[in-house]
Parts: C-alpha cells; structure tokens; sequence
C-alpha cells in the first residue's frame, strides 16, 4: 500500500492517512478503486492502495484492454480535458468544432488592428514623413526580408527620437514592412467609424463601402478581415464502460468559440458529474443516466482548462471570478474576485477539524472557506499565465508550487509560510507530486525530487524529461506521466512514461508510445491506467 505524505513518525502519520483516506473516500461518495475528479479523489495525482504493478513494461508496449468506439477529437479540434474513473464508468469532457455561417457582418476591434489600425493619435509629422518613406521608390525597391527589416531599423532608428519609437515605433514599422500593401490612413480612418458595428447583411457592408468609396485592393483586404462564419464549440460529456469501452451516454450542451477548445476535466461526486467547457455553461449531470440535473451560466465566456471541486454541498470552480454553485441546484451561492479564470484547479486541506479549499490564480495563492467563498489568507503566487497553471500538491501541513521556480510551504488556517525555494528551471505548468515525504516535478527540462521538510532541491536530473504540461500520477511506488523522451519540446511526445521516484535519485522504468494527447494526465483505477488519446479514450492493464 503506497499513500502520499510526509513520512515523519512514521507509524502514526501512516495509520492516520489510511484512516483519512478511507474516510475521505466515504465523504465523497466514491469507491477505494475510483479515480473520480482532477488528480484522484485525494486531489494529490496518488493512488491510496494500488494492486501491485509492472516494473517494467513489454517490449512490444502496454497491454490494451480496450479502445473507445467513440471519435473524441482533441488538440484544436477538441481540446486538452483529462479522463476521471468513477463507478465503473469513464467520463471526458471535449469541445469539437462546429462551423456555423453568419448572416451578420462586423469589423471588430481585432480585426481593424489586423489592418493596420490603432487608438493613437499619430503626430502630422509623423505621418507625414513615414507615409512618404512607405511610398518611395527606395522603400518599393526592396524585396528580400532581411534587406526590408535592415532598412526598416534603420529608418526608425534615425527618424524616431527614443520617446516617438517607444510610443509609435511598431505601428510606424508596420507600415514601412507593408509598403504599398499597407491601408491609407484616410481609409484606416472611415473604418474605424464601423468598429464594433454590427450590419444586418453583406448586402448593408457593401453599400456602406460603396458610400465610404472603398473599392480595389482595399476593399479586399477589409472584406477577407470581417468573418463570414463562426467556428462554434459545443461541450460534450461522453461516459464510457469502464470495462469494456462501449459508450454508455453522451450529453451535448451549448459551448461558445475559442481555438483550443477545452483543457477541462469533470468531477464525479455522490452520482453527479459536474464540469464545463467553452462558453458560459456550467452544468450537472446525472453519472448513471446522463440526465441533465441543472445547467446554468456563469463566468465569462472563455476556453476553461480549470475543474470542478465538491466540498460541503458546495461546487466550486475558478472560472473568472472563483465561483460557489449549491452542488444540488446550480445556484450561485457566492463568488470571490480574488482569483478570476484560472489554469489550476482547487485542492482540499484539512486542518484542526476543518476542510478548506485552496486555489492558485490571478497572482495570488487562495485559501478560502467552501460554504462562503471568504479568504481565510493568501500569498503571492511564483509563476504567472501557463507557469500559474500547476495544481498546488498538499501533503499534510506541506504546498508545494511549481512555476518559474519550486516552493514548499508550511501550511496553517492563519497564513502560508515559506520553507524553501528551489531554483530549477520548471516552466509551463510542470505539476508536483509528493511521495514519502518529498516532491517530484518531471517536464521537459528534466526531473527533481524537493524535500517537503526543508523545501530544498534534494536532485535533478536533466534526462528524465516529460511533457511540461502534465503532472504525474502516482501508484504502487511508481510515478506516470505524459512522456516526453523523443524531442524535449515540453508539449510531449504522445508516450506514457513510468519513473522510480527517490530520494536518491530517479529512474525511468518505461515508456509506451500510446498516441497520449499532450498535456493531459492519465488516470489510474484498480491497477488499469486510463489516457486520453488524439481521437479516442483507451484503456491498457498496468498489473504484474
């Protein structure tokens, strides 16, 4: 039996986290065997009692128990979510692109800077003498990129002072690199009485063109920059047989645009599955049936890569502000500006009798109470955008963050205090997983093992490289993880990696080519590890 904690006194912590564990697992309505939200039902990536596994895996890879019928597409085309296990069913949430033509025209704000446009007031003489350079003969003569750019620095280095470049400098280069391709001014300047501005028709932006006597080239420009179609993603739930594969339900729910689709893995509480995708939906759905229990909306309408948290009757999500559903109704029970949208999920800790909830975003590291939202404190975080993107790792009174470097807290209901700081070079959102008494962080600069009593670096290893993106899962004294052997790029190889993790030093045990989708983390129940594939969900068998 392999648990996840500070291995100091050892008979009594032991004893005290199987206690801890069993009870947990009761609270939550899951089974010992269940891996049934983000990182495990102990929301630390640790499996509480595994079946003995393989210490090393077949030369001709793992065994494949199944792989699903269902099309789950991923990446771009359907998102990044990771798979949960609970109940003897395998649920994922993704968001396929769904393209839908408009009727309606708009030049958006995004779309007139992509013509060249900008909010600042350009000085008359600058742009009177800068539009002369674009035009002339010198500029028109250059065609090879280096020349353009050489020419380009050099004119703005001796026509601009040192305050003109660092307000003007790009928009100025902008249009010396377009040249004669650039928009006039005069035209940049009729658009912009349209930004933002909503026509009924194609038919109403040509006669506005016509009136606006933008015609030729420009008018081809300006018409390839306002969209005719929508790419639109809806959020699917799939459930699967744990067993065998086979789709038991699928639930489709209103999404909204993004490039990524979603990066969001579902909870599964007490029967319930809750979770959210693109767009504004948050939704509840019944785990056996796949019965919508209530769907609302709320947050803003963005690509969420964050998960759903269950404590206290009250589901909770980071989704811009840090929000409190009632787990049963859907209802908006408080919200918290402190964290707006976050990559990272929230974790549970519990101390002196009470559980309360942490969460990183927005800069800051939250621990706040789950029935009210309020802060109980917070500490500044060490990463920020995808470096603010790891779940924090909590081991007894221990957190340990990974972002531009690894820090390791000592934890009270009062405050957060700093331990340790190793500086390694972590980037992305490495997540740590903590093992008897220490951290373990693999990415693609390498792997490192922390001590949690000290928060020092303990040994690194620059060869054992995994995808940056992913956090390791860890059963029967053995650590699995998005692989990134091949081409340390950090985005991972679509491997599953298996490493020894030691105080002593690290070791890869093996590595499975399985088609992975980078940055997810694969699940692991009843001696089974369950990954997201780039168009399916399988399933392969891990047991001696």
């Amino acid at each position: 039996m392999n648990k996840c904690f500070v291995r100091t006194r050892r008979f009594t912590i032991n004893n005290f986290a199987g206690v801890l564990a069993v009870v947990l697992l009761s609270t939550l309505g899951v089974r010992a065997a269940d891996w049934n939200e983000w990182r495990g039902p102990g929301r630390d990536g640790c499996v509480a009692d595994s079946p003995p596994l393989m210490d090393a895996w077949p030369a001709q890879g793992l065994n494949k128990v199944w792989q699903s019928e269902e099309k789950i597409p991923s990446d771009r085309a359907g998102g990044f979510g990771s798979v949960v296990v609970a109940g003897g069913k395998v649920f994922c949430i993704y968001a396929p692109v769904r393209v839908e033509k408009l009727t309606t025209r708009t030049l958006n704000e995004e779309r007139l800077r992509s013509l060249g446009w900008t909010d600042k007031k350009i000085p008359d003489d600058l742009q009177a003498i800068s539009e002369a350079a674009r035009l002339s003969p010198e500029r028109q003569a250059l065609k090879d990129p280096k020349e353009l750019q050489t020419w380009v620095k050099a004119w703005t280095g001796t026509n601009l002072t040192a305050d003109v470049n660092k307000q003007f400098g790009s928009f100025v280069a902008d249009r010396l690199t377009k040249g004669g391709d650039a928009l006039s001014l005069a035209i940049l300047e009729k658009l912009e009485a349209i930004k933002n501005k909503e026509f009924a028709n194609q038919f109403e932006l040509d006669q506005w063109l016509d009136t606006a006597a933008i015609q030729g080239d420009a008018r081809k420009k300006v018409l390839a920059a306002i969209p005719v179609e929508i790419n639109i993603r809806d959020n699917v739930t799939i459930c699967l047989d744990a067993a065998t594969g086979k789709t038991v339900w699928k639930k489709i729910l209103p999404g909204g645009s993004g490039e990524f689709g979603t990066g969001s893995t579902p909870c599964v509480v007490n029967g319930k599955c809750y979770g959210f995708g693109n767009g504004r939906s948050i939704f509840c759905i019944d785990a056996t049936a796949g019965d919508i229990v209530w769907c609302v909306e709320a947050g803003k309408p963005a690509e969420k890569s964050c998960s759903f948290i269950v404590e206290d009757g009250v589901a909770v999500a980071p989704i811009d502000p840090l929000t409190g559903f009632d787990a049963q109704s859907g209802k908006v029970l408080w919200t918290n500006a402190v964290v707006g949208g976050s990559w990272s999920s929230p974790v549970r800790w519990k101390s002196e009798g009470k559980t309360v909830l942490i969460v990183r975003g927005s800069g800051k590291v939250l621990c706040f109470e789950p029935q009210t939202g309020a802060a109980l404190w917070t500490c500044n975080d060490n990463g920020s955008g995808p470096n603010s993107g790891a779940t924090p790792a909590i081991a007894g009174d221990r957190m340990v963050l990974a972002g531009s470097d690894i820090k390791t807290y000592k934890l009270s209901l009062q405050k957060a205090e700093l331990l340790g700081t190793a500086a390694v070079p972590v980037d992305y959102s490495c997540g740590p997983t903590v093992f008897k008494g220490h951290a373990y962080v693999w990415g693609r600069s390498g792997g490192y093992c922390v001590s949690l009593d000290t928060g020092t670096l303990v040994w690194s290893d620059k060869e054992l490289t995994a995808c940056s993106y992913s956090a390791a899962v860890c059963a029967d004294g053995k650590m699995f993880i998005n692989g990134n052997a091949v081409k340390p790029t950090g985005y991972g190889d679509g491997s599953v990696s298996m490493f020894l993790p030691s105080p002593e030093k690290g070791k890869l045990l093996g590595q499975a080519f399985v088609h992975q989708v980078l940055c997810t983390t694969p699940a692991i129940a009843d001696g089974r590890i369950y990954c997201r594939l780039v168009d399916a969900i399988a399933c392969y068998d891990l047991r001696k």
